[in-house]
């Protein structure tokens, strides 16, 4: 039987996180609904950990060992941009 599983190519999956914690803790959003300001900002900082997996694979890491996964409100920019560079990608809602 073939499981898909293959152990020497591993899967580097970076989280970028998208609890109400990322807003409050990083962006300093207070209780309720963020502001656009506060959102735009989310959305930015998830754009500086997509540049990350960007430059570990300008650096050597292949494009099959590295994945995306985040929220689909304020990371789609970084789940389209992921795909474009044919990443595995995973998203919550």
């Amino acid at each position: 039987m073939n499981t898909g599983i293959v152990k020497d190519r591993p899967l580097f999956i970076l989280a970028i996180d998208h609890r109400v914690d990322f807003l409050r803790e990083l962006i300093g959003a207070q209780e309720g609904l963020p502001t656009a300001a506060e959102r735009e900002r989310a959305a930015q900082l998830k754009q500086v950990a997509y540049e990350g997996i960007v430059k570990a694979i300008e650096e050597g890491l292949p494009k099959s060992h590295a994945g995306i996964w985040t929220d689909t409100d304020l990371g789609e920019a970084v789940l389209l941009r992921a795909r474009q560079m044919s990443l595995a990608t995973a998203f919550s809602v």
